[in-house]
């Protein structure tokens, strides 16, 4: 099972299913991470006194009136915004024309041209004789029954309402017996593996309720600078532009974008004549949040959060979104928490742990020699220099420099390197150990305490350095390190 093809065929088996049964796993998953979210309100009411049932019931219907009040909100927000865009419509028009080219540009000169030649060719030659007589057109209306009118009002919402009835259920039934899914779990990989069970279950549980809350923080704080910012700039409805910014954030990557088209378009409406000015202030607010967001506090809150890597969640993103589309964007996340928790713990999918995790993928001695076999001297010096922020000379001499120049003479040897690589890291570690000569050691000066018991910066180290012969080039760099 451990072999590297059989997991191969297994992960696309797998992946296959998931494909298949797309429709049974997706309303499963959804209803999943919402038990994850609504777990700590339930065993708050649990802790205070109130029985297990009532504590779920009473977790969901406040999950139900806080999603039911913010719908509502918007969408009366929304139908009065609409109502008032006729009113801006002149405007708009305005501005199309100032954007659209007055001349007919390159491109839109050789379609017409085409469109007159295929017009030209599909003429016929000679006129036929029945084109002269006019056809009479006769059709036939039936008038719809109650019932197909009825199946045509309310049928588009049949579908959404009976999905989101059964997540429903599967969320309570998930909350009311989740120490007996726990168990079943347990049950279905055996007994013998008890401890192991227990403690990935436990870590996805956190990790996923960290990333819930962190997200719901990150996305309320998002709503609320970009309502604030709308405030400042003047444009009307800066509330429910706040909330569709913190709404839509929940749906990653796509939301924040259609969250910023909205008051855009409004922005550019109200904007009389060929004043540009607001619609340009809302597109650099947009774009000031979103980089801010985009390129650093999200990847890194929810990597830390998480433990995946920024790198990890994109990829994983991508992944889901083809699989399960607009609903594997949604959970994306949380099903890669839980793929890279089973890497950790179970040694034959540790290779998902490695992709996913944040956790370094190769220690300071295999990077450095990487480095220097690319021969990435930029990339190897600073290896070193982080090395030597984080610990004494010594220690980076012993377990970096050293294992460095084992490994070229062991890879020279054995032929996996060449006469070029082996002088290219005798020649930069010889440079290296020359800069280094004469600089003080930063942390091993901290260590020597002054005469009066403080911390002296200037203190010399003491001590003798012992040597052998050298037999070539590694040997004499060893000695100098």
């Amino acid at each position: 099972m451990d072999h590297p093809i059989v997991i191969g065929l297994v992960l696309i088996a797998v992946v296959a299913s998931m494909s298949l049964a797309s429709e049974v796993l997706k309303p499963l998953a959804l209803a999943v991470l919402l038990s994850f979210a609504l777990a700590p309100l339930s065993g708050f009411f649990e802790r205070r006194g109130l029985p297990r049932g009532p504590a779920v019931v009473l977790a969901v219907l406040i999950a139900l009136a806080v999603l039911t009040g913010i719908t509502v909100g918007i969408s009366r927000e929304l139908v009065s915004l609409a109502n008032r865009l006729p009113e801006y419509e002149d405007r708009i028009l305005k501005k199309i024309e100032v954007i659209q080219p007055r001349e007919d540009t390159p491109a839109d000169k050789v379609n017409k041209v085409i469109e007159d030649v295929t017009r030209r060719l599909d003429k016929p030659l000679l006129p036929q004789a029945h084109e002269s007589r006019s056809v009479s057109d006769v059709r036939v209306v039936s008038q719809p029954t109650f019932r197909e009118r009825l199946e045509g009002a309310i049928g588009p919402f049949l579908e959404p309402l009976a999905l989101g009835s059964l997540i429903l259920i599967l969320v309570l039934f998930l909350l009311l017996k989740r120490e007996d899914m726990r168990d079943r779990i347990i049950h279905l990989f055996g007994q013998d593996q008890i401890s192991l069970t227990t403690k990935t279950m436990d870590e996805v549980g956190q990790r996923i309720s960290r990333y819930l809350v962190m997200f719901a923080v990150v996305n309320s704080s998002y709503g609320l600078v970009v309502g604030l910012g709308l405030w400042a700039i003047g444009l009307p409805y800066p509330v429910l532009w706040g909330c569709l910014a913190a709404v839509l954030r929940f749906i990653p990557y796509v939301g924040p974008a259609t969250a910023f088209v909205l008051p855009l378009i409004f922005s550019t409406a109200q904007a009389e004549g060929s004043n540009w000015t607001q619609p340009l202030e809302v597109i650099a607010l947009f774009g000031a949040i979103e980089v801010l967001a985009n390129s650093y506090l999200e990847p890194v809150i929810y990597g830390k959060t998480t433990g995946i890597s920024p790198v990890g969640l994109l990829v994983a993103a991508m992944f889901w979104t083809w699989l399960w589309g607009a609903m594997g964007l949604l959970l994306s996340t949380p099903l890669t928490v839980c793929l890279a928790v089973l890497g950790k713990y179970v040694p034959s999918l540790g290779f998902f742990g490695t992709l996913l995790g944040e956790d370094e993928a190769l220690g300071p001695d295999v990077k450095f020699y990487q480095r220097l076999l690319a021969m990435d001297q930029d990339g190897a010096d600073e290896v070193i220099q982080v090395a030597l922020k984080k610990r004494p000379r010594a220690e980076v001499f012993d377990d970096v420099l050293v294992p460095t120049l084992s490994r070229v003479e062991r890879d020279f040897a054995h032929d996996a390197i060449g006469e070029k690589e082996r002088a290219f890291v005798w020649r930069f570690l010889g440079d290296l150990l020359d800069d280094l000569e004469g600089t003080p050691d930063f942390s091993l000066e901290a260590l020597v305490p002054a005469n009066d018991g403080a911390v002296s910066a200037s203190a010399p180290v003491a001590g003798k350095v012992v040597g052998v012969a050298a037999n070539d080039t590694a040997d004499r760099e060893k000695i100098k390190t």
